[in-house]
């Protein structure tokens, strides 16, 4: 059983091309249930721990820590906020239950799809910016003005764009307010760990790394979306150390893949250019980091 956010679910790939398929694939004779939910956060992944375990009664559940996005959403009020409330809304029509979810990795064609949805949300964000919002949309090249009118690019990251284009920056770890961050994302995760224990499931947290922190062609591409990002950041392990610590403080085993895509940080086509999620190549390469520590697991 695989939790975690759209970085799970297979964001703008085949369902067979995300990596818990590519892990399904890669461990023979295991069945690996998708339940990867775009604009999730740890809060809603532990609710859905909380009702899927005891029904599907996995041996194994590994929770996709999407490493600056679950940091970021990991705040007091452990809700996401209102662009990723907008963004999910229509999920809750499309993936209305457990058996749905499942049955959309396998069936995508007979789902409605997101894009029209996007269109309408990329016009809201739009028509609700200030004059310097708008100037900053006007300064994006013609292109990606068109992506994003187009609904081709997810429109929370457009109203990121807009409203904090420098959200995504180093910091320090041991600040007192990452750290009460990394708090609230190991309760999340200690709740994990409880209801597997409950059932006896093995646990084990992997962390997918930020595109802008380990990708170079990823990086210049997001700064062409808009955001406003530092050198530094190719070279910051701050995402991937707080994702860890709050594993540690949980009591669950945690896997960084941030080496093995440092080791191909000049490499085209991990992450799609726009838009900072995993592309075919960066699933594929994600599913080698985690299989042997499933294999370890599921021997015990």
């Amino acid at each position: 059983l695989v939790v975690g956010d759209s970085f799970v679910f297979g964001w703008g790939v085949r369902a067979e091309e995300s990596w818990p398929e590519r892990l399904e694939q890669g461990l023979a004779g295991v069945e690996v249930a998708n339940l990867g939910e775009p604009g999730a956060s740890p809060f809603q992944y532990a609710n859905l721990v909380d009702r899927t375990v005891p029904l599907l009664k996995p041996d194994v559940v590994v929770v996709g820590i999407s490493e600056s996005n679950d940091l970021d959403q990991s705040t007091p009020q452990e809700t996401p906020t209102v662009f990723r409330s907008f963004l999910r809304r229509p999920l809750v029509y499309l993936l209305p239950n457990l058996s749905d979810m499942l049955y959309q990795r396998r069936h995508p064609s007979e789902y409605k799809p997101l894009h029209p949805v996007w269109v309408q949300q990329a016009g809201f964000v739009l028509s609700t910016v200030t004059p310097e919002e708008m100037a900053h949309f006007g300064r994006l090249a013609p292109d990606v003005q068109d992506y994003y009118r187009k609904g081709l690019i997810n429109p929370s990251e457009l109203a990121e764009v807009l409203r904090q284009p420098g959200h995504v920056h180093s910091f320090n770890v041991q600040d007192p307010a990452v750290q009460g961050q990394i708090g609230i994302m190991a309760h999340q995760l200690e709740r994990i760990r409880k209801r597997c224990e409950a059932y006896g499931a093995q646990l084990l947290v992997v962390g997918i790394p930020a595109a802008v922190c380990v990708n170079r062609p990823a990086f210049e591409g997001q700064r062409k979306a808009g955001f406003q990002l530092s050198d530094q950041l190719l070279a910051f392990d701050g995402y991937d150390q707080a994702a860890a610590q709050a594993a540690a403080a949980a009591r669950v085993p945690f896997v960084s893949a941030q080496r093995e895509f440092r080791a191909q940080q000049d490499t085209a086509g991990l992450y799609f250019s726009l838009d900072n999620h995993l592309a075919p190549a960066g699933d594929k390469l994600l599913a080698q980091v985690v299989q042997p520590q499933v294999e370890v697991l599921l021997k015990r």
